[in-house]
């Protein structure tokens, strides 16, 4: 996985962030989705796994570089609200992190997303 210095840097600087837009918002729900790309996953998986977690609705990441989790389940958020695509098609989430990621688990760079 990529490495994440800059990732724990900017995990508090993107949950103040997040927090910010709730903030506006005030007791109006509006629905929230963070989007990490590439790098920018990465981010989102060290903000996601904090206590607490993010205060979104859902996660999308594209390209992912990683999230430096083992298993969805270390992010604060059900699984039902994390999304992530592959080189293919964009995938939903089964019951696992998605379609084509085998037991709940982000691929590894170079393990194969198909079984």
């Amino acid at each position: 996985m990529a490495g994440g210095g800059r990732a724990e840097a900017g995990a508090p600087e993107l949950d103040r962030f997040v927090d910010g837009i709730r903030a506006v918002h005030g007791s109006e729900h509006r629905h929230v989705t963070v989007i990490g790309h590439s790098y920018g996953s990465t981010v989102v998986g060290e903000a996601a796994k904090r206590p607490g977690g993010l205060a979104a609705d859902d996660l999308v990441v594209v390209g992912s570089s990683g999230m430096r989790v083992d298993n969805i389940d270390q992010l604060q958020i059900e699984r039902r609200h994390v999304w992530a695509a592959a080189s293919g098609p964009w995938s939903a989430p089964q019951g696992e992190v998605s379609v084509g990621f085998p037991r709940g688990r982000f691929p590894r760079p170079g393990e194969s997303r198909r079984r």
